[in-house]
């Protein structure tokens, strides 16, 4: 694939030479890693299931997984980010419940 970019070449103002050159597109390497847009911490309800749908922001397509802490808790979907409790909390056994989301691409 090639980008057109007009260029104008001169060396006096009326004695301009105007030509496109055809310039081959090199290819474009996305350094930053996807950045989460979903909060950091959430409150869910006594026996609800559903604790977060993890949102990253990026160019590509991104998957997620969790690690860490209170992980083993949870079951994620790789695609949409939904993270769910495998057994709705019970807050009088557990109240407060961590893991470390990852965006990959």
């Amino acid at each position: 694939m090639f980008f057109t970019t007009p260029a104008q070449i001169s060396d006096e103002p009326e004695d301009s030479l105007r030509k496109h050159y055809q310039l081959p597109q090199k290819h474009l390497v996305d350094t930053l890693a996807p950045k989460f847009i979903s909060p950091n911490k959430v409150e869910v309800s006594e026996n609800q299931t559903l604790a977060i749908v993890l949102k990253a922001d990026d160019v590509n397509d991104v998957t997620y997984s969790i690690y860490g802490g209170d992980a083993d808790s949870f079951t994620i979907d790789k695609n949409s980010g939904s993270v769910e409790f495998k057994e709705a909390p019970i807050y009088g056994e557990k109240i407060v419940y961590y893991f470390q989301p990852i965006a990959h691409r």
